[in-house]
């Protein structure tokens, strides 16, 4: 049976599941406003749903989920000392945009408070926001966390959600992937938010990677 939106499990009952689950939740407020720690709990709870249709560790998930945006509002210096310690280095300007940093930021962060050093973990946050062309391309987990980051309910995109979980829920990641890059690039147009100059290589081997076509034009872009 595929699974919905609604079979997502109260956020109370995932943190008891981990094992320091309070202790990080409750670092995680001296850092993050209410909006984003309640948003954090919601893709934690969404990474768990799509952990049961893509096989994925159910600790790792969790974690994943609600560490993700663990640097989101950081100032963007202290967010540039945690990203370097993941042995990365800026080379775009856009690089040191919290937007794009706060996902490297967000693994260095893991490393040093936490003592956390799972190499899929670490490529998972790193890379919800600063897509490479590592390894994790073929780890259903950093797709997974980047569907999640889109599906809370305190998101305002109802019919955007409901087609971006039928992909996903139904065991299609390409689309969802190749969905959600579409999706992004036309938010961050209509918003006003810059375009890494990575998008579109990056979106391209997206497509191939997935044996999908490219539908948004992005690649045009490059």
């Amino acid at each position: 049976m595929t699974l919905a939106l609604t079979d997502v499990r109260p956020w109370q009952e995932l943190i008891e599941e981990l094992p320091n689950g309070y202790v990080w939740l409750a670092d995680l407020r001296t850092n993050l406003s209410e909006a984003r720690l309640r948003h954090s709990l919601e893709v934690m709870q969404a990474l768990e749903l799509l952990a049961r249709v893509y096989d994925l560790p159910h600790e790792l998930a969790l974690t994943a989920g609600l560490l993700h945006d663990a640097a989101k509002e950081m100032e963007a210096d202290r967010m540039l000392r945690f990203a370097r310690l993941t042995g990365w280095e800026p080379v775009h300007a856009l690089d040191r945009n919290p937007l794009y940093l706060h996902g490297p930021a967000a693994a260095g962060y893991a490393q040093e408070r936490y003592g956390l050093n799972d190499q899929r973990l670490l490529d998972a946050l790193w890379t919800h926001t600063l897509l490479d062309n590592g390894s994790h391309f073929d780890d259903p987990l950093p797709w997974c966390l980047r569907v999640a980051d889109l599906l809370g309910p305190s998101r305002p995109w109802r019919y955007f959600q409901r087609q971006l979980a039928a992909l996903a829920l139904e065991g299609n990641l390409g689309g969802a992937a190749v969905l959600q890059w579409g999706w992004i690039f036309d938010l961050f147009t209509t918003v006003g938010n810059p375009l890494h100059p990575d998008l579109p290589r990056l979106f391209a081997r997206t497509c191939a990677h997935f044996g999908l076509e490219d539908v948004s034009g992005l690649r045009a872009l490059s």
